[in-house]
């Protein structure tokens, strides 16, 4: 095919080069997490990336010969490359052969149904004599909002569509005035660096202590993603002390439902299904016509949503010696996997 072919931009482990930084910093317009300082933040040396021309492919490798494609928060713009979609589309169809030219004989790939059309995966990797699986992805559950010419008071709408949730969120509301004074910061705009130090201490006595975004080794690179983007942030303090924080992240005209937290000692008081109602309240109020909730489709998640972005995984495994052992080896993990989830459903 005519055209530029592919090459290395960065190996995992290795780095980047300078124009692959450059790349990647500008990012995909209205996906922040398709930007340099996100993947750094999931990724850290595992990233790599490769060049075609004008199109920039990041890239993690988790595994020897394994190539993990594609951002890593499953929001429903995400794509596989930073360029022109035309010319990404284009490049695709010398993938596959770029892939075994660079060590890499099994690809993994998880990206909304319409994108994995879009770019005809299946269609390449299978032409190439590829081993092609998918694989039923995530569900990414969106809030639409009505048009801002028709809006009223959020609590209002709210109560009109979810009548017995909207009583749950008062009676939280209830239970923790019953433990103090509280006060709610509500902030849309820059990340507000001068709260940081209270979301780590709210992390440090929560589930996220060990793992958390602001209290761990990776409160730096946390703080250079999310400054990349708007935030909306609700935080929570009773008696002076903050206890809850949820986080959004805005870019362009897109809203990220991103992450939350809660001190342990006030679990029982509904907190977090409140402060996730408070942020889709500052989204209303900010103008935006819907929140991407992302992760997995929950039980709260799914009665608040009125839509959703379906997704897809597929896997693939080239024609080579390494490719067909890949394929043995994650075709035991499969078998593994599934008898593992049946005895667990004979002993829930």
């Amino acid at each position: 095919m005519d055209g530029p072919d592919w090459q290395l931009a960065g190996r995992p482990g290795v780095g980047l080069t300078d124009e692959a930084e450059a790349a990647l910093a500008r990012g995909v317009d209205n996906d922040p997490f398709m930007s340099l300082p996100w993947l750094r933040l999931d990724r850290g040396d595992r990233l790599g990336c490769l060049r075609n021309g004008k199109t920039w492919v990041p890239f993690a490798s988790l595994a020897p010969g394994w190539m993990v494609l594609g951002g890593y928060i499953n929001s429903e713009v995400s794509t596989v490359g930073v360029g022109p979609g035309s010319e990404l589309a284009a490049a695709i169809a010398t993938l596959p052969a770029a892939l075994t030219r660079f060590g890499f004989h099994a690809l993994s790939v998880e990206l909304p149904n319409s994108e994995v059309t879009a770019l005809g995966l299946r269609e390449r990797f299978g032409g190439e004599g590829w081993t092609v699986q998918t694989i039923p992805g995530r569900r990414s559950p969106v809030v639409g909002f009505p048009p801002c010419s028709e809006r009223g008071r959020f609590e209002d709408h709210f109560r009109a569509h979810h009548v017995s949730e909207f009583r749950k969120l008062a009676a939280s509301e209830r239970k923790l005035a019953a433990l103090g004074d509280v006060e709610q910061v509500r902030h849309a705009g820059p990340f507000p660096e001068a709260l940081v130090d209270e979301l780590a201490d709210v992390e440090s006595r929560s589930w996220k202590r060990d793992v958390g975004l602001f209290n761990s080794a990776r409160r730096e690179q946390a703080m250079a993603a999310i400054r990349a983007a708007q935030v909306h942030l609700v935080l929570t303090r009773i008696d002076g002390r903050p206890v809850a924080w949820d986080l959004d992240i805005v870019k362009g005209r897109r809203c990220f439902s991103y992450n939350k937290c809660f001190d342990e000692a006030v679990r029982k008081t509904g907190v977090g299904k409140l402060l996730h109602f408070r942020n889709l309240e500052v989204a209303w109020n900010a103008g935006f016509a819907a929140v991407n909730l992302l992760g997995d489709a929950d039980d709260v998640k799914r009665y608040l949503a009125t839509g959703s972005v379906d997704r897809e995984r597929l896997i693939a495994f080239a024609p080579t010696l390494a490719g067909r052992a890949h394929r043995a080896a994650f075709g035991a993990y499969q078998h593994v996997k599934a008898w593992r989830d049946r005895r667990a459903g004979r002993d829930a």
